[in-house]
């Protein structure tokens, strides 16, 4: 994937924040980094395949992470793409678990 996966964790580590900045050159570059994966989730997973492994291993920490961002680009982006996602049969629970997030 395009972005260090290191970029997506909380804040409190400097080396994130040092590659953040570096990245983006400004205050809310995990925003955009967030909303960049939330865009392109649905690419990389479909790319990729239905690979349970890639999606155990790589995806699913990352989606769970993003899913429950307050940002509107990225909420609208993962919603929007629910249904793809779903589709490929990955893991249903978690699908729900979304799904009833966004409802609720």
């Amino acid at each position: 994937m395009f972005f260090d996966l290191e970029l997506l964790k909380s804040p409190s580590t400097a080396k994130s924040d040092d590659l953040a900045d570096s990245f983006m050159g400004n205050e809310d570059s995990s925003d955009k980094i967030k909303e960049m994966w939330a865009f392109n989730l649905p690419c990389v997973l479909l790319v990729n395949g239905p690979c349970q492994a890639y999606w155990q291993q790589r995806i699913k920490s990352i989606y769970k992470k993003i899913y429950t961002d307050l940002q509107l680009c990225v909420k609208r982006s993962l919603a929007a793409s629910i249904i793809d996602i779903s589709k490929l049969h990955l893991d249903q629970d978690l699908m729900l678990e979304v799904v009833q997030y966004y409802l609720s």
